[in-house]
Order: C-alpha cells, then sequence, then structure tokens
C-alpha cells in the first residue's frame, strides 16, 4: 500500500518535502510510510488521494481498481515499467479514446 505512495509521489515530480508540507507531515514521517515502517490514517489517505486524483480504494488495496472492475496485471505492469513520454501517453489516450468510441457503436 505505501508504496503507491513513492510511486504516486515520484510520478508528479514531487519531492518529499512537498508532499510532507502539503499533507502536513514531516519529511521523516513520510519516508516512513513510503517504506511501509508505518501505516497512513484514513484522513492521510484521503488526502492522498485527492491530492493525486485516485480513487482512495487504489491507495488501500493492492489491486488497482477501475470503476469497481480490476485492472489485469498485465496492464498495470506495463505503465509501471515502461518509460512512457507525454507523446507516448497522449497517443495511448487517443487509442482508448477511439477504443471506447468502437465499443459503444456495438452496443
Amino acid at each position: 500500500m505505501t508504496s503507491k505512495i513513492q510511486e504516486l509521489r515520484k510520478k508528479h515530480h514531487m519531492t518529499q518535502a512537498e508532499l510532507a508540507e502539503m499533507l502536513n507531515i514531516s519529511k521523516g514521517y513520510l519516508s516512513q510510510l513510503e517504506i511501509s515502517v508505518r501505516s497512513p490514517s484514513l484522513k492521510l489517505l484521503k488526502q492522498l488521494s485527492k491530492i493525486f486524483s485516485v480513487p482512495l480504494d487504489y491507495l488501500v488495496f493492492d489491486r488497482a481498481t477501475l470503476d469497481g472492475q480490476e485492472i489485469p496485471e498485465s496492464i498495470i505492469v506495463f505503465f509501471r515499467t515502461e518509460n512512457l513520454s507525454d507523446k507516448d501517453l497522449e497517443e495511448l489516450k487517443s487509442l482508448f479514446e477511439w477504443w471506447k468510441k468502437q465499443r459503444e457503436k456495438r452496443k
């Protein structure tokens, strides 16, 4: 659970000091959360959810979900291991939008 905090912080190009300040906690406490020495409170999880615009259950559960459906591990691994540029991400967004429209047409 808490390694997700570090992943999200790095993804958003934030330092521990910056995130700690936003959360009104010490950098040392944040470090302990990131290495799973301590567990975050529900209040802190709610703040993280808001800061990073992720569902609370994403932070709480080991599996990732999207609209209540579990995301296949192969997709999660792809996005965690691939070094995607901004252009790559835009292309993926376009691809997903096209795919979504095609699915809607079939209904």
